[in-house]
């Protein structure tokens, strides 16, 4: 191919949706007082050769004056074909803006397990506060293989850990 980004794998979010309609999961199970999350997942094309391909925006929303700081994000790759399809997985912040653009990392990328935390620091502002789950794919990657990636919890200081209200879906 000509290209520098060869079409890949199509990122499979657990649930069957038309590309391009997000699923969104909203609220928080057991949440501290003013706190939700919300996680939107495209059923998306995901490159091979592109170094960040981001797969899941989590929205945790803030109202109140006093946060707890995020400490890690949970996540699930069951249904994934080939846990050696990704490379890493790395976790980006936006701020209280819900595009990808200017996001920066946070904490260090990981490799992909079954289940896993990504641990990083990053305080709570009021409002929204944009995280996101970005996928590297190993250049070896199949083009038929399915990944999946879902938001088990996420984790806040003082070994709070937030799920969402609706159950993740069982692959």
């Amino acid at each position: 191919m000509n290209s520098i980004y060869s079409a890949a794998i199509i990122l499979i979010t657990g649930l069957l949706l038309p590309a391009g309609h997000p699923h969104i999961i909203n609220g928080t199970k057991g949440q501290p007082s003013g706190i939700s999350v919300f996680v939107e997942q495209d059923t998306i094309p995901v490159l091979i050769g592109k170094q960040k391909n981001p797969v899941l925006r989590i929205n945790v929303k803030a109202d109140g004056d006093d946060f707890p700081d995020l400490t890690g994000i949970s996540l699930r790759t069951f249904g994934t074909t080939s846990q050696k399809d990704i490379s890493d997985v790395a976790i980006y912040f936006s701020g209280s803006r819900s595009d990808f653009g200017d996001a920066v990392p946070l904490g260090e990328p990981a490799p992909a397990k079954p289940v896993f935390v990504i641990p990083g620091r990053q305080a709570l502002q009021k409002g929204d506060n944009y995280f996101w789950v970005s996928l590297k794919i190993s250049g070896e990657a199949n083009l038929i293989n399915r990944i999946t990636v879902l938001c088990e919890h996420i984790e806040l200081e003082g070994e709070v850990k937030l799920e969402p209200v609706t159950p993740v879906p069982a692959y």
